[in-house]
């Protein structure tokens, strides 16, 4: 298995301060992105998933993708996209049809709440999934055939800008996963 990454450092001149960013880019052998899915799914998303509203986290935005060449544009502030391909079982006939779904999880702008924090909404817009299967399960849930995901979530604190301009939301964390069924970027 092949993987590689690399770690940056650079002074913030407006913010202040420094950044740090850490990317990683790995194979994967096959049947790992269902795997792989399913614990980002417990750890990163599990409370995001099962509410209404956030404060002070939001999806990704379109710009940022770590895998271009394999994944559709993300939609804006998007938390996840989960790609695949459910096997349908046709009663007259033996042969099972293949039926291509799509989920997005993303968190649009709601309101200010007061200085220096945002309030986003949830909202879950499925494609060919049938209800019965659980957003927080799809990596558990056989027959499903995944074939891409992404995942992105942006973490605000409010930080002044001086008397002048005053407290304004600022983007201090993000942690974005790309994952087609071969690879795997952080």
């Amino acid at each position: 298995m092949s993987q590689h990454g690399n770690y940056h450092i650079k002074r913030q001149f407006l913010q202040g301060g420094f950044a740090a960013q850490y990317a990683l880019e790995r194979e994967l052998s096959p049947g790992q992105i269902s795997e792989l899915l399913q614990i980002c799914l417990d750890t990163l998303l599990r409370d995001v998933l099962n509410r209404e509203e956030l404060l002070g986290l939001k999806g990704r935005e379109p710009t940022v993708q770590l895998i271009a060449d394999a994944l559709s544009s993300p939609s804006s502030h998007e938390v996840l996209f989960v790609k695949g391909i459910l096997p349908v079982q046709v009663v007259d006939d033996a042969q099972a049809e293949e039926c291509p779904f799509e989920v997005r999880v993303h968190t649009p702008f709601k309101e200010f709440v007061s200085s220096g924090h945002i309030r986003h909404s949830v909202e879950c817009k499925r494609r060919s999934l049938p209800a019965f299967i659980r957003t927080r399960r799809l990596g558990a849930v056989f027959p499903l055939k995944l074939s891409s995901f992404r995942i992105g979530l942006e973490l605000f604190k409010a930080k002044s800008f001086g008397s002048m301009l005053g407290l304004a939301p600022t983007v201090y964390q993000g942690l974005y996963i790309d994952c087609v069924v071969d690879r795997f970027a952080l």
